[in-house]
């Protein structure tokens, strides 16, 4: 933490229209002190705070530039300096200088929540992708550790997110007892007080916001629907109803063709998988072309969509997504679900694809800015 209680001081005594002989006299110095101190040379001795501070009309932890926590404003710019140290140094400089600010406000709920989710994701959105899992069980780690501290902490305005996301991550890790409990612990909404932002702002003929809110909800919502899919895919694939299963992704594929929204849940995927279990080898790559075109076709840069271009959505550094795309291509090439399709040509040929993208990604996005969603339906 860097002090400036120099600057501070030269402030304030020009402030009250003292000299430095002045101050210095005050609390029984000599003048060059009072110079080595607003010049940043040294600084005051402890016993000395509160003599200067009742000479300067302040307190000491003015003096000190003491906050017990930094506003949302501030954690906010914390948060662009460490994702900008992930992107350009790597995600171990950015985790650094998070921790250092994690320890000079050891009480900021919030700053914690923000760190937490930067860590989680960091490792997306380095100069090159990590993948070193020693390295990503830390990180899960300690953001498993922050949230559970944000939980503990009590602020209203961010556990019931903090306990979601904690409960997210520990039916990741196996600790399915504690994610019930969490999960049971929140409050159960009748009402979402969301939903009715959209009538009040219409009500006030504010139509610019009623627009950008209801945008931003349907986002939400087709989200939403979209997991619920992949959820339900699962469901009937663990349960051997193949037909359903199919049926799920067919209308998973047609969401993201839509909406232009994607996730896990695009549909093609699964049904590259059921096909080629059951030999429809052709079918099977037919299907996972697709998945891969879509991978690659995605920028989540809504700014000409019919949907979503007013709505406050955050769109992924180009780092990110390049790094996604070449991570996606990496799990691919020995992914257990296509097993029957690992060693085929156009399997193969389909990953290189993909990771072309990645390396191509800043022409596409300046001479394709509107968000493609998949390959044409």
């Amino acid at each position: 933490m860097e002090l400036k209680i120099g600057e501070t001081i030269l402030h304030r005594r020009r402030e009250r229209g003292l000299t430095q002989e002045q101050l210095a006299a005050a609390v029984g110095v000599s003048p060059p002190a009072v110079s080595k101190w607003e010049r940043g040379v040294t600084c005051p001795d402890i016993a000395l705070l509160a003599p200067l501070a009742r000479a300067l009309d302040t307190t000491v932890d003015q003096l000190l530039s003491f906050t017990p926590r930094p506003s949302d404003e501030e954690v906010l710019a914390m948060e662009g300096e460490v994702r900008t140290l992930m992107l350009t140094e790597g995600f171990a400089a950015g985790r650094a200088r998070g921790e250092a600010l994690l320890r000079q406000y050891p009480n900021a709920d919030y700053l914690k929540f923000r760190m937490a989710a930067l860590f989680q994701l960091g490792l997306g959105i380095t100069p090159t992708p990590e993948t070193d899992p020693a390295l990503a069980e830390a990180a899960l780690a300690r953001t498993v550790e922050l949230m559970e501290q944000v939980v503990a902490g009590g602020d209203p305005r961010l556990r019931e997110a903090a306990a979601s996301v904690l409960a997210s991550l520990l039916i990741t890790t196996g600790e399915l007892a504690r994610a019930q409990a969490l999960l049971d612990s929140l409050p159960r909404k009748e009402v979402d007080p969301a939903d009715l932002y959209v009538s009040l702002y219409l009500a006030q003929g504010d139509c610019e916001k009623a627009e950008a809110t209801a945008q931003g909800r349907l986002y939400q919502a087709v989200a939403a629907a979209g997991l619920a899919l992949e959820q339900l895919m699962d469901i009937a694939c663990r349960q051997g109803r193949r037909e359903t299963a199919l049926a799920l992704a067919d209308d998973a594929a047609a969401l993201t063709c839509r909406f232009g929204v994607t996730g896990p849940f695009c549909g093609w995927d699964v049904r590259a998988e059921l096909l080629a279990a059951s030999g429809e080898i052709d079918d099977a790559l037919d299907a996972f072309d697709r998945y891969v075109d879509t991978l690659a076709a995605q920028t989540l840069d809504f700014s000409q969509s019919p949907h979503f271009a007013k709505a406050p959505l955050h769109r992924p550094d180009v780092r990110q997504l390049k790094n996604n795309r070449l991570l996606m291509a990496q799990a691919l090439a020995d992914d257990r679900r296509f097993a029957p399709l690992l060693e085929q040509p156009r399997y193969r040929d389909a990953l290189r694809r993909l990771a072309e993208s990645a390396g191509n990604l800043d022409r596409e996005t300046a001479q394709n800015p509107v968000d493609k969603g998949c390959a044409p339906c």
